[in-house]
């Protein structure tokens, strides 16, 4: 097995804006409602932006959705 480290800390720059959308059409998953695994299609958006405001030259701050 190989790990990669990067040379230095890696960080967005602290105007980053960005979506991600994960889909999985006919997962199956566990409902604890219904005790038991269930099939169904499963997506999540997931927005990320960063606090240029919040922001100085050590570190950058960002919020992101759903939490």
């Amino acid at each position: 097995m190989r790990f990669q480290v990067a040379e230095r800390l890696i960080a967005a720059p602290a105007g980053y804006y960005g979506v991600s959308k994960l889909e999985a059409a006919g997962a199956q998953y566990f409902s604890i409602g219904d005790l038991k695994v269930v099939t169904g299609d499963l997506d999540i958006t997931v927005t990320t932006r960063g606090d240029v405001e919040a922001a100085d030259d050590d570190r950058v701050v960002g919020t992101s959705s759903p939490p």
